[in-house]
């Protein structure tokens, strides 16, 4: 999966790479294989991190490689 991402990265006309993750694990791995592109890691909000007992999001981690962690969505952040 990583390399068809590479590969597409490649053509130019992408400025961020979404990556769906529980841990973060995944956009690590993808920041450490595309170290020069913009990578945001899409995860669970902590209550549902919390409730459905999901594993802890690296988010040490991931903001020490520059990586944003989104973890809201986007309806909640404008009130509706």
């Amino acid at each position: 999966m990583i390399k068809a991402v590479k590969s597409r990265v490649a053509e130019g006309d992408i400025s961020k790479i979404l990556v769906a993750s529980e841990t973060g694990r995944l956009a690590l791995e993808v920041k450490r294989r595309l170290p020069g592109e913009t990578i945001v890691c899409v995860t669970f909000d902590e209550k549902t991190r919390r409730t459905y007992e999901k594993p802890d999001l690296l988010k040490k981690e991931l903001t020490a490689k520059g990586i944003v962690a989104v973890d809201t969505e986007r309806s909640h952040l404008q009130g509706g």
